[in-house]
């Protein structure tokens, strides 16, 4: 794909990633997944592989329910 892209003429989506993570890397994100369609998931850390991490951690639940975006309810139910 050329370098040499027209902003203005580009889909919303394209406009969005430009905007966000810059045109070069918009240009590999369009390269690698065009036409594909998916979606993200609410959470940036999977339940499962957060467990064994949660069980070794010193930080305290309140602590650990801030960075990974969990209740501290689940925290301290997940770290038994």
């Amino acid at each position: 794909m050329s370098e040499n892209v027209i902003y203005d003429a580009l889909f919303p989506i394209y406009q969005e990633l430009s905007d966000l993570i810059g045109e070069k890397n918009m240009l590999k994100v369009y390269g690698y997944w065009r036409g594909s369609q998916f979606s993200l998931p609410m959470r940036l850390y999977d339940s499962k592989k957060l467990r064994p991490i949660l069980k070794q951690s010193r930080a305290s639940n309140k602590d650990l329910a801030r960075l990974y975006e969990y209740s501290e309810r689940w925290i301290r139910d997940n770290r038994r």
